[in-house]
């Protein structure tokens, strides 16, 4: 699985684009365990999960939804 994520990381970046989010929630599983990488943020899904983000004071972005809960409190300190 690891490899075709890999492979189509490596397919977009050929192409110019850069995907930003790369999680496992953007990577969905088919038959045979075939991985397709996914913009969900193009979906309007963003939307959806408004709520989930934190914007930083830096304008950083931050998937609270998830992310651990470790680096929730290491950037909180």
């Amino acid at each position: 699985m690891a490899t075709q994520i890999a492979s189509g990381m490596k397919y977009l970046a050929d192409l110019g684009v850069f995907h930003r989010d790369l999680a496992a929630r953007t990577c969905l599983v088919g038959p045979r365990l075939k991985v397709k990488v996914a913009d969900l943020g193009l979906t309007g899904g963003r939307g959806r999960y408004a709520a989930d983000y934190c914007r930083m004071d830096d304008g950083t972005v931050l998937p609270l939804r998830w992310a651990a809960l470790e680096s929730v409190v290491m950037v909180s300190q």
